[in-house]
C-alpha cells in the first residue's frame, strides 16, 4: 500500500501543528525555568531566615549564660537557673515550629511556665493556684521569645519569694488588646503570698522583666512590689500579635 500524497492543505495543517507543538514545548520550558527560579529564591530566603534565627538564638543563649553567671553564687545554682531559662526559650521555639513560625499562643506560653503550680486545669474559670483569662492571641516569634522569658522570670520569682511559695498564694494573669487595637497588654497579679518589699538590688531576672520588652519590642513593663503581692503589666505594640479571635476579644477583661 502507498500513502496518498499530501496536498497543500495537509502540508499547511502539519506546519501549524508543528508550530503549536514547538510553542507548547517552549512555554513549558519557560514555566519550568520560572518555577526553578522561584524555588531557588524561596530556598535563599529560607536559608537567610534560618541563618538569622540561629544567630539570634545563639546570641540570646550567650546573653543568658553571661548574665546568669554574673548573678550565680554557686556552680549548681548557675547550672539550674541557666537550664530553666533555656528550657523556657526552647518551649517557645517548639510552639513556633508547630505553627511553622507563624506565631505562638499566649495561653500556651503561660500554661507551660505555670504547669507545675496548678492543682487543676487552668481555664477562664480560674481553677487551682493560677487563673488565666484572655482572647485567642498568637504572638510573633520575636514577641513570643521575649514574653516567654519575662513570664519565666515572674514565675521563678513567685515560686521563690511570692504567691507560688505558699499554699494560700494565687496568681492571676489576663491579657487583651486595648479598645483601639494598638497595644497588647498582659497583666500578672499575685495575691495571698508573703508580704512583698522591693528587692535591695536588681538581679538579671528583674532586668529581663523591666528592660527586655523595651529593648526587643519597643514596649514597656510596669513592675510594682505591692505589700499584698507583685504586680506586673506588659505592654507591647499590637503589631507583635498575629491573630486575635474577635468574639473572645469582646469578652476579655477591660
Amino acid at each position: 500500500m502507498q500513502a496518498v500524497p499530501w496536498d497543500a492543505a495537509d502540508i499547511e495543517t502539519a506546519h501549524a501543528l508543528r508550530v503549536a507543538l514547538l510553542e507548547n514545548v517552549l512555554k513549558r520550558m519557560d514555566v519550568a525555568q520560572h518555577d526553578r527560579g522561584e524555588a531557588e529564591r524561596r530556598q535563599s530566603l529560607l536559608m537567610a531566615e534560618l541563618d538569622h534565627r540561629v544567630k539570634n538564638t545563639i546570641s540570646n543563649i550567650q546573653a543568658l549564660v553571661q548574665h546568669t553567671r554574673a548573678g550565680a553564687t554557686t556552680l549548681e545554682g548557675f547550672a539550674t537557673t541557666l537550664e530553666r531559662r533555656i528550657r523556657a526559650m526552647a518551649h517557645a521555639h517548639t510552639l513556633l515550629a508547630e505553627s511553622r513560625w507563624e506565631g505562638a499562643s499566649v495561653r500556651s506560653l503561660v500554661e507551660e511556665e505555670l504547669a507545675a503550680f496548678r492543682d487543676g486545669e487552668m481555664d477562664n474559670a480560674g481553677t487551682g493556684k493560677c487563673s488565666l483569662s484572655g482572647p485567642d492571641v498568637l504572638l510573633t516569634p520575636k514577641a513570643a521569645l521575649s514574653i516567654a522569658l519575662v513570664i519565666h522570670e515572674l514565675t521563678t520569682n513567685a515560686a521563690k519569694y511570692g504567691a507560688l511559695s505558699t499554699p494560700q498564694g494565687r496568681v492571676e494573669i489576663d491579657w487583651r488588646l486595648d479598645p483601639v487595637g494598638t497595644r497588647f497588654i498582659l497583666r500578672w497579679r499575685e495575691r495571698g503570698g508573703p508580704p512583698v518589699a522591693p528587692p535591695p538590688r536588681k538581679g538579671f531576672g528583674s532586668v529581663v522583666i523591666e528592660r527586655s520588652l523595651a529593648y526587643e519590642l519597643k514596649g514597656r513593663t510596669e513592675l510594682t512590689f505591692d505589700p499584698e503581692g507583685v504586680a506586673c503589666t506588659l505592654i507591647v505594640p499590637a503589631d507583635y500579635t498575629v491573630r486575635c479571635n474577635a468574639a473572645a476579644l469582646r469578652n476579655s477583661p477591660a
